[in-house]
This record gives C-alpha cells, sequence and structure tokens, in this order.
C-alpha cells in the first residue's frame, strides 16, 4: 500500500482509530486502523476491512486495498462478535 492509499484510509474513519498497543492487529481495519465494525476479510491475503473502507476503497481506486491477483471478500462478523464484545474503550 502507498503511503497516499495509507493517508486516504485513515482519513475514511478517524473517528474509531484506538491505540493499536490497547487490540490486537487482527480485531483492526487493515486500511484506517479502527476496531473493526461490518467486518469483511479477503480470502487470498487474509486482511481485514470494514465493510465501508473496502466498498469505498474499491469505488475510488478500483482495486483490492492490498492488490491481491484474485480478491474475494467474505464477512467475518460472526468470527469476530465474540472477541470484540470483549473489548473495553
Amino acid at each position: 500500500m502507498t503511503e497516499e492509499q495509507r493517508r486516504m484510509s485513515f482519513s475514511m474513519n478517524t473517528t474509531n482509530v484506538l491505540s493499536q498497543g490497547k487490540v490486537t492487529s487482527d480485531l483492526l481495519c487493515a486500511l484506517c486502523h479502527a476496531v473493526l465494525v461490518d467486518p469483511m476479510k479477503c480470502k487470498e491475503c487474509k486482511n481485514r476491512f470494514h465493510r465501508s473502507c473496502l466498498t469505498k476503497f474499491c469505488r475510488e481506486t478500483g482495486q483490492c486495498p492490498m492488490m491481491c491477483k484474485k480478491p474475494k471478500f467474505i464477512s467475518i462478523e460472526k468470527e469476530l462478535d465474540k472477541q470484540l464484545k470483549g473489548l473495553s474503550f
């Protein structure tokens, strides 16, 4: 990911960004680094994203955020639900 792409994705969701020391990286959006809400995962690269970040990024760039050749995105809401419920902010 280029620095410009990282800045663009970070600005998409700055209100939910936390210190990465508070949560593990598997609970954070790979684009904006906020705690996942409505999470999606790329089956090819295994990165996790907010559905809204992923949709906006793909719409604006026409590419997969991590430049996967054959990205397929799946919802992982149930998978992360238990982990997210245990967090306190």
